[in-house]
């Protein structure tokens, strides 16, 4: 029976942090404590408390916490993964979600139970909504350089022309090579940087003006109308919606 070898089992550490890595088996992560982070290949994806990510097998990640780290994980074999979405999605965890990971790590796999729970689960994964906490980062070995710099001091306001002298480049190259090797004008990748930054700040219980102002933001307005422009909600009712999590 496909659904004997699912697994699920509670996670309660303080703090995890996971290299590189990959499994056969598709993977559930459900985030109860902490923001965390997901890094693959070429992105960075933020999951935020009460929220969920989808991982297809044979997919490289690996997983970082901002403090402890709590939630579930379950592993689908190969065939039921099959009739899982084949790319990374991280969505918002619905009551029925996380009470089914509860429900499910509290059995052994291969018990007759997940044969009941497995089909309910996949279709919460199925049809939730994606978020779009995600980071592309550029395939270019100097533009990763440079990204990973950005990405460690995010709340620093760089402005093309400082990225593209410290590249010994001109601005117009910069952005050039950074649409070709990011699918994102340089621009548009910084905002949506610190809008993620933003989310994790707001994560962590700062106050919509304190994140606005740590991100350079002169304007609170500016702040609020292009965190809502990308993540369809205020800061404010974002960071609601992260208490109301749990």
């Amino acid at each position: 029976m496909l659904t004997a070898q699912f697994e699920c089992r509670y996670i309660d550490e303080d703090f995890r942090q996971t290299a590189l890595h990959q499994h056969a088996n598709g993977q559930l992560l459900v985030n109860l404590s902490a923001m965390a982070r997901i890094d693959t290949l070429h992105q960075h994806w933020l999951l935020p408390k009460g929220s969920a990510v989808w991982l297809p097998g044979n997919m490289p990640h690996g997983v970082r916490s901002f403090g402890a780290c709590r939630g579930y994980s379950g592993y689908f074999p190969t065939a039921m993964a099959a009739q899982l979405p084949g790319a990374i999605k991280v969505f918002q965890s619905g009551e029925l979600l996380r009470s089914l990971m509860k429900k499910s790590a509290e059995f052994a796999a291969g018990h007759p139970l997940h044969q009941h729970l497995v089909p309910l689960l996949i279709n919460e994964i199925d049809e939730a909504l994606a978020q779009p906490f995600v980071l592309e980062l550029p395939t270019d070995k100097r533009l990763q350089e440079m990204a990973a710099a950005l990405v460690a001091k995010a709340e620093l306001p760089v402005t093309v022309e400082q990225a593209a002298k410290a590249l010994h480049i001109s601005p117009k190259t910069l952005q050039r090579r950074w649409q070709q090797s990011c699918g994102s004008a340089f621009k548009s990748w910084l905002i949506q940087l610190r809008m993620l930054k933003a989310a994790e700040l707001l994560g962590h219980g700062q106050s919509v003006t304190a994140v606005a102002l740590e991100l350079g933001y002169q304007s609170i307005s500016t702040f609020i109308d292009i965190f809502k422009a990308r993540f369809a909600v205020t800061p404010g009712q974002y960071r609601r919606q992260l208490q109301a999590a749990g």
